[in-house]
């Protein structure tokens, strides 16, 4: 499988030649990349969500037709 890992450079060309247009800024999030996943986590957590690293799913707990939690392979069952 041929998985791409960075943009192409001819995209990068792209969007190194946008930042010299006229009126042209470049727009990065405060606190760099970092705090977008950070958002994304408190969004998660606010909610009742939870990150587990390193976990490998090896069942998703189903009832009534509805996602209720998964299983791991460590044997560990999280139920939401």
């Amino acid at each position: 499988m041929n998985v791409q890992t960075s943009f192409p450079p001819n995209f990068q060309v792209y969007m190194f030649a946008e930042w010299y247009k006229p009126g042209c800024c470049l727009e990065y999030p405060l606190h760099g990349s970092a705090a977008i996943v950070d958002a994304l986590v408190r969004g998660l957590e606010k909610f009742g969500g939870r990150i587990s690293l390193q976990s490998h799913v090896e069942n998703i707990v189903v009832e009534n037709d509805r996602a209720i939690g998964v299983k791991l392979r460590s044997g560990q069952v999280s139920i939401f």
